[in-house]
C-alpha cells in the first residue's frame, strides 16, 4: 500500500516465456491483477481533488512559465536546498494547480492521470 492506495503490482513476475513472447498468465492469475488493478483504482477515485493533484503535478509542466513540473523543493545552483511556501512551486513560484490547469480536467481524466502517477511512483520507490 503506498499514501492509501492499493500497491497495483501487475509488471512484477512477468517473465517471459522460454523462446521470448509475452508473458502467459492464468486465468486465476489474470483475475487476480484485474482485482488489484480495480482496487487501486477505486483508491485513487476516492483521494480527495487536492491530493490528486499533488500526484499529477510534478509530471505536467507549469502553463504561466517554461518550468516542467511542480516542485515543493529545489536545488540552487550552489547546491543549497529551496523550499517554497505551501502550494508554491519551488522553481517558478506559481500555485501547484498552475501546472496543468489540473483543477479544470474532469473528475475521470484526472482519475486517469492520477492512476499513471501514482504507478509511475511505486515503481520508482520498488527500484
Amino acid at each position: 500500500e503506498y499514501m492509501g492506495i492499493p500497491h497495483f503490482s501487475a509488471w512484477q513476475d512477468m517473465s517471459a516465456p522460454p523462446g521470448g513472447g509475452p508473458p502467459q498468465l492464468s486465468e486465476q492469475e489474470m483475475a487476480a491483477r484485474k482485482a488489484q488493478y480495480l482496487a487501486q483504482r477505486e483508491g485513487i477515485r476516492k483521494l480527495p481533488m487536492a491530493e490528486k493533484i499533488r500526484h499529477v503535478a510534478p509530471h505536467v509542466p507549469c502553463s504561466q512559465c517554461k518550468c516542467h513540473g511542480f516542485r515543493p523543493q529545489a536545488k540552487n545552483p550552489d547546491g543549497t536546498i529551496v523550499t517554497s511556501a505551501a502550494g508554491l512551486c519551488a522553481v517558478c513560484g506559481h500555485e501547484v494547480v498552475s501546472h496543468g490547469n489540473l483543477n479544470r480536467l474532469p473528475e475521470g481524466e484526472l482519475d486517469r492521470r492520477t492512476h499513471i502517477a501514482v504507478a509511475m511512483e511505486q515503481l520508482y520507490r520498488a527500484a
